[in-house]
């Protein structure tokens, strides 16, 4: 009875090392390709910005980031121009991995603020357990505005 305990015991570690074998790098946690994310999302900074006030007046730029229902925003830097770095960390509970992450610049202004750009990101594109910093471009319909530094961390 206990040589039958000891080869079930056998059976089932050959079976989780066949599985490390064929994968060495990767973590249980990946194979759950429905699991949703929760996000760390810093934005570095950006780059390049579109000038919204003219040849007369710099950006005042910040950010606005949303994952379905839930929105944050960056402080504004006054007369920060065409790059501009904020470091600032949010963190957001994705409720589907159809969502997008999205990022929005703007310029603030005194009357109404200026749309400089937009980026979307898939979030089933991030992965738990995986961090990563990139460069994303921002835009207005095809048009290029600017770019945007992000660091987005998947967590459990």
């Amino acid at each position: 009875m206990t040589t039958g305990r000891y080869r079930h015991a056998l059976v089932a570690i050959a079976a989780l090392l066949c599985c490390a074998a064929a994968s060495p790098h990767a973590s249980p946690v990946y194979f759950h390709a429905k699991a949703v994310p929760n996000l760390r999302v810093t934005v570095v900074g950006a780059r390049n910005l579109h000038h919204e006030d003219g040849l007369l007046g710099k950006n005042d730029p910040y950010a606005v980031v949303s994952v379905g229902a839930q929105r944050h925003r960056t402080k504004t830097v006054r007369e920060a121009g065409s790059d501009v770095t904020w470091n600032e960390t949010f963190t957001f509970t994705a409720q589907s991995t159809e969502s997008d992450l999205d990022l929005q610049l703007m310029d603030d202004d005194l009357l109404k603020d200026d749309r400089i750009g937009r980026a979307r990101i898939p979030v089933r594109d991030i992965l738990i357990g995986e961090t990563r910093e990139s460069w994303y471009q921002v835009g207005e319909g095809s048009k290029a505005r600017g770019e945007v530094l992000l660091k987005i961390t998947g967590e459990p």
